[in-house]
């Protein structure tokens, strides 16, 4: 009867063993593919940073430029058509005939355009004159 309780004992310890082994290794395998999930996350955050960093450093670029007196200067003539003390301006028609002459204009003149009704601006707007 003494061998068959140290034999009894025996299989319920080797069972206990192979369990913990087993539990082991699958906390393990978790524990392995849980790291694996956290490092390829944190190499796209990386990149992620490194891009909004290009990112931030290409619009202070643009900060910069746009606050510089050439950019200053380049909208002023485009957009509200200014020039420099001194400086001519030089217009060219836009024509189909082969010889044009450029117009020398010293002051820049604006001239309104004909007051419409609106029925007439909508009839020109869907019926364009060809």
């Amino acid at each position: 009867m003494r061998t068959s309780f140290r034999f009894h004992w025996a299989q319920i310890i080797s069972l206990v063993l192979v369990l913990f082994i087993i539990i082991f290794t699958i906390k393990t395998v978790q524990e392995v593919l849980n790291r694996r999930s956290l490092n390829n996350e944190f190499s796209g955050l990386d990149q992620q940073i490194t891009d909004l960093q290009t990112k931030q450093q290409s619009l202070e670029n643009l900060i910069t430029y746009l606050q510089s007196s050439d950019f200053i200067e380049k909208e002023a003539r485009t957009r509200l058509n200014l020039r420099k003390e001194g400086e001519r301006i030089i217009i060219i028609p836009e024509t189909s005939t082969t010889s044009v002459a450029p117009i020398l204009v010293n002051q820049v003149t604006t001239s309104t355009p004909p007051k419409l009704s609106n029925l007439k601006k909508w009839w020109q707007y869907i019926f364009p004159n060809k």
